[in-house]
């Protein structure tokens, strides 16, 4: 098994000549896992933990490991490039179709946090709202036609909404 360097620290000098070198290629296979002969160096692991999860005996290429590298702001090209740096025999069509999947719906949702959420029946009543002058601190914004969302936790939002003469 190869050991990167930093990893035989402390190891008698002639013993190191016989720690073979750290692995810098990977095998990518079709079923979506990838194995390394040894120990990987440490970039040839930093790129595959960016994308894949460890398992025994390697790595496995998924949606949610994938997502984890979309999340971390690379791109699909980004991803499948570093990929095929250090692959052996190129990155398998399964690989491919994987990212290039996870790509196309990734970001289609996105989460917010709010404080809380004022809804009423009346919108017009809400667009005054929103529009208030005294209640900018609150960070209000739509949702929908009936509920607003506000910055601010719901006691505050309140005390607020009656100080500027809603109830």
């Amino acid at each position: 098994m190869g050991l990167p360097m930093d990893a035989v620290m402390g190891v008698p000098a002639g013993a190191v000549a016989f720690v073979p070198p750290a692995a810098s290629t990977v095998d990518l296979r079709p079923d979506l896992t990838a194995a390394v002969a040894g120990l990987p160096s440490r970039e040839l692991g930093a790129v595959l933990d960016l994308s894949a999860d460890r398992v025994a005996g390697g790595w496995r290429f998924s949606g949610g490991s994938v997502r984890r590298a979309l999340d971390a702001g690379h791109a699909p090209g980004e991803v499948l490039a570093r990929l095929a740096e250090v692959a052996e025999h190129g990155v398998p069509r399964a690989l491919e179709h994987l990212v290039h999947e996870v790509a196309r719906r990734h970001g289609g949702l996105s989460v917010t946090a709010v404080g809380c959420c004022v809804r009423a029946d009346d919108p017009q009543l809400l667009a005054e709202i929103a529009r208030h002058p005294s209640l900018t601190a609150l960070g209000l914004r739509p949702l929908g036609p009936t509920v607003l969302a506000s910055e601010r936790p719901a006691d505050e939002t309140l005390a607020l909404l009656r100080t500027a003469g809603y109830t």
